[in-house]
């Protein structure tokens, strides 16, 4: 029902206050990070990336409370679920996609993400799986600390829920 829509004239047009032109869209990576930097964890700081852990991983970088998609340690774009990792992409193993495919092979049979988690206390299979996501996700955001020299990072997304299982 969007197709074709102008959506910016629309939403302005709801809230008589705002221009057209102040209307802007981002990712929802991006759009995480930027309520963080102006209301959460990352008020204040100077380098920030963000992380969204779900369906997929979405990212976002920001300097001086900008989202910045260049420069000196951003990947291109600032994406980084296409980024090369061991013989695939990122976000072949940091999403439910790559949960579920690591419990499968580990126990066999395929569960969703949230019940992965729920019986990760039980099930040992599940806690290797939450255990080898954390490492993963360690390892990629070491890459990231490296090369951006961020100040915080902020994690955010569905999985995010199970961080004890993994952090």
């Amino acid at each position: 029902q969007l197709y074709g829509v102008d959506f910016r004239a629309a939403l302005a047009g709801h809230f008589p206050e705002v221009q057209r032109e102040a209307v802007r869209f981002v990712n929802d990576a991006a759009a995480a990070l930027l309520g963080e930097i102006h209301t959460g964890a990352a008020r204040g700081k100077q380098r920030v990336i963000g992380l969204t852990l779900g369906t997929g991983i979405g990212a976002a970088f920001a300097v001086s409370g900008r989202i910045v998609t260049s420069g000196p340690g951003v990947p291109p774009g600032g994406y980084i679920y296409n980024l090369p990792w061991k013989g695939g992409i990122v976000e072949d193993v940091l999403s439910s996609r790559g949960i579920r495919k690591e419990y499968v092979r580990l126990a066999g049979v395929d569960r969703d993400v949230r019940e992965i988690g729920q019986r990760a206390p039980s099930d040992p299979e599940a806690k290797e799986v939450m255990a080898w996501f954390g490492q993963t996700l360690g390892e990629v955001v070491g890459s990231l600390v490296d090369s951006f020299h961020p100040e915080v990072i902020v994690l955010g997304g569905a999985i995010t829920r199970s961080h004890s299982l993994f952090l």
